[in-house]
């Protein structure tokens, strides 16, 4: 879902949402800047190397680190949903090169920021947002199928 910025010449909320596997996320903003998130199943069986080269060729040819490929992809989609445009392939690299401890905002070269969250089960999560609503409040909220079944 792509972030709303203006409806009617008035400004409303971004938001965005994702699924996989019966786990849900959204995200809103608290401004009317670009908001983007995405969650994922880490598969063992996925090829993620080869999905992260197509935006990022230079990316290296093995990983050892499933979680880190699995975070650029989360970012990748996230990006999308927010830009409706694909990232340009330092801002892919700089994910795959980041060691900033879990929930720690990546401030991009382009001033927008990223954030991570392993959830449980196996889900990377990546809550992304523009650097014009700095100062604004981004929320979400995840809900497991347990959850789901429950309500």
């Amino acid at each position: 879902m792509a972030s709303e910025r203006l409806v009617e010449g008035r400004s409303v909320l971004a938001k965005s949402r994702s699924h996989s596997r019966g786990v849900s996320v959204a995200a809103v903003s608290s401004d009317t800047m670009a908001v983007g998130i995405d969650v994922e199943w880490m598969s063992p069986d996925r090829r993620w190397l080869d999905i992260i080269s197509m935006f990022a060729p230079s990316a290296p040819d093995r990983s050892p680190d499933m979680v880190m490929l699995a975070k650029a992809w989360t970012f990748i989609e996230a990006f999308y949903k927010a830009e409706q445009a694909y990232p340009v392939e330092a801002d892919v690299m700089e994910i795959l090169h980041a060691d900033l401890p879990e929930g720690t905002p990546i401030t991009l070269l382009s001033g927008a920021s990223v954030q991570f969250t392993m959830l449980a089960g196996g889900f990377p999560m990546a809550v992304y947002w523009t650097a014009e609503g700095k100062g604004a409040q981004i929320s979400y909220v995840f809900a497991e199928p347990a959850d789901i079944e429950a309500v």
